[in-house]
């Protein structure tokens, strides 16, 4: 008996748990379920929140949704059927009974391997180069301090030099004064 497409799809999102699928393909949630989302660039914080209890997806910063087979067909560009098929051979679950054989499997296996070394690497060098920034704004902030208290400085000088003889003493240098 052949299995309808609706039919494959409520079994596999029965079966795959959205959670793992995505860990599967290369990607770890944070405490609260968020990733950065595969789907936009400039996500420098994760926006993709995967909710608990197969609820599904939602990106909020493209805006994008769905379940596991939706998050699957965006993330490799393929249509619905590709998408069914990529998850009932990604994990094993014998519905349609397309089996890769074991070289096809080995070289999908190394290219999920390498897809989330490069997602991992392009996660790290974004951490690293966020961090850059921050340095950077805290040293300009810095920067920006000792020109104002140089400029204070130069200010509290020049008042001083000119009220040079002030309640019967006389400045001689910044912060120490004689009596006359």
């Amino acid at each position: 008996m052949k299995t309808s497409r609706s039919d494959l799809a409520a079994q596999i999102k029965a079966r795959v748990p959205l959670e793992e699928a995505v860990r599967h393909y290369g990607f770890e949630p944070d405490r609260a379920g968020f990733i950065h989302c595969p789907f936009h660039q400039g996500d420098n914080f994760p926006s993709l929140k995967i909710y608990p209890d197969g609820r599904g997806w939602y990106c909020y910063g493209c805006q994008k949704h769905g379940t596991v087979i939706d998050f699957v067909m965006n993330l490799y560009n393929v249509g619905f059927q590709q998408a069914l098929f990529r998850l009932d051979c990604d994990f094993g679950l014998g519905l349609t009974g397309v089996t890769p054989d074991p070289a096809q499997a080995q070289a999908l296996e190394e290219i999920h391997q390498a897809q989330a070394e490069r997602k991992r690497q392009r996660e790290e060098y974004d951490r690293h180069w966020e961090h850059t920034i921050e340095l950077t704004h805290v040293i300009d902030g810095f920067s920006d301090l000792v020109l104002d208290l140089c400029r204070k400085r130069e200010e509290e000088d020049t008042w001083l030099a000119e009220h040079q003889s002030w309640s019967g003493q006389k400045v001689v240098n910044y912060g120490t004064c004689e009596t006359i």
